[in-house]
């Protein structure tokens, strides 16, 4: 029983380890991004849709 215990503590230990890197990890790739995002802000993006064809003109529903 008690070595049961044992191995079911150093599985949840194992795991929290386990867990905590990849909170990390992913917590210092989302600061990154934000300071990459802050350093260079995306550009407007343009939202004009130009059409050259007639046919394709008519046909367009929005």
């Amino acid at each position: 029983m008690i070595d049961a215990l044992d191995y079911l503590h150093a599985f949840y230990d194992a795991n929290h380890a386990a867990l905590l890197a990849e909170t990390t990890r992913i917590q210092a790739e989302n600061d990154r991004r934000e300071r990459e995002l802050r350093e260079n802000p995306p550009r407007k993006a343009d939202n004009i849709v130009r059409v050259s064809d007639p046919n394709l003109l008519r046909n367009l529903q929005i």
